[in-house]
């Protein structure tokens, strides 16, 4: 969402978010994707209303592992023109979807997801969570 309003304000932090801007991708495909905007509110809510399993750090890394590495073995890498294609699922090859990443090998890119998404992302919101929302029954 930050990346989003960013780009609407003329700024592109991550570029992720670059193609809801760019008229050359169909207006259906722009406008699906805006339900970035609304579901992490809905989320909040869902989980403030039936409590947090502390149980969910470990299931949504093992979920996270397996998604990311089914879409690095089993999903199109980038390509400089996709079009439609889905390509680069979950950013396994970078963060563009038309140029693989240049920076390390491929295989330090995807363990570097796998750890990093755990260690920078799911272990601080876990911690957050525990704290903040009710205990799940």
């Amino acid at each position: 969402m930050i990346d989003l309003l960013a780009n609407a304000a003329g700024y592109s932090l991550t570029g992720i978010t670059d193609y809801m801007f760019d008229s050359s991708h169909s207006l259906f495909l722009r406008l699906l994707s805006l339900y970035h905007v609304w579901l992490p509110f809905l989320l909040v809510y869902l989980v403030w209303r039936t409590g947090y399993d502390r149980r969910a750090l470990l299931l949504w890394t093992g979920l996270a592992w397996t998604l990311i590495l089914f879409c690095f073995f089993a999903t199109p890498p980038p390509v400089p023109n996709p079009g439609l294609t889905p390509v680069n699922i979950d950013y396994v090859w970078g963060m563009s979807d038309s140029a693989a990443q240049h920076w390390v090998p491929s295989p330090v890119w995807l363990a570097g997801l796998m750890i990093g998404l755990p260690l920078f992302a799911f272990v601080p919101a876990h911690f957050v969570l525990t704290r903040v929302m009710p205990k799940s029954n």
